[in-house]
């Protein structure tokens, strides 16, 4: 399904995103929570003709709300962004636990739609990073920054980047304040 899921510190349990249904689960009772919010992504896939697979979510500290962002569209053979109806999946999404309740944001620049992509919250930079993902006929390696106060994507250029791979990790490294990148696969390994 991706990495449609993340920890939420505040309140000491999981969020997890599948197949339209927003789930929660809590490590200390062990109980599973189907939350059933309104404005569920579910409605924006619906448009798409399936389920939406393959996306990455992150929790935001700073404003106590997930991002989902990315995937793509099972009904459609997996098409990241389908360039006869310019349609791709949605996003981003942000999803308030308060509220009990997801937002598709409308932005008028983000980076382009991929699947197994993967985001991580800086908390020193209070941003999400989006780096590489999968659009099915190429792999990507472009580094990209959300700012939900601003509710804007930025991309960023770097002196030395990865090479192009999807299915990776990004991890926040607290004590070095840096930002890990696992090895997924590159590119080459699928020809």
């Amino acid at each position: 399904l991706g990495h449609c899921y993340d920890y939420d510190p505040d309140t000491k349990t999981f969020l997890f995103y599948a197949k339209g249904k927003t789930f929660r689960y809590d490590p200390a009772a062990r109980t599973w929570t189907d939350l059933k919010p309104k404005g569920d992504p579910a409605a924006a896939e619906s448009e798409l003709g399936g389920v939406l697979l393959w996306s990455s979510m992150c929790y935001d500290r700073e404003h106590k709300q997930f991002v989902l962002f990315g995937g793509g569209n099972v009904q459609t053979g997996g098409a990241i962004d389908d360039a006869d109806t310019g349609r791709g999946a949605p996003g981003p999404c942000v999803y308030s636990p308060r509220e009990n309740k997801w937002t598709v944001l409308e932005l008028k620049k983000q980076p382009p739609q991929r699947a197994n992509s993967q985001l991580v919250y800086d908390p020193v930079a209070k941003k999400i990073v989006l780096f590489g993902g999968d659009q099915l006929h190429q792999q990507l390696a472009d580094t990209w920054t959300f700012d939900l106060t601003k509710r804007e994507w930025q991309q960023v250029k770097t002196e030395r980047c990865p090479t192009p791979r999807a299915g990776h990790a990004l991890l926040w490294l607290p004590k070095a304040k840096k930002i890990l990148r696992g090895f997924g696969f590159k590119e080459e390994e699928f020809n």
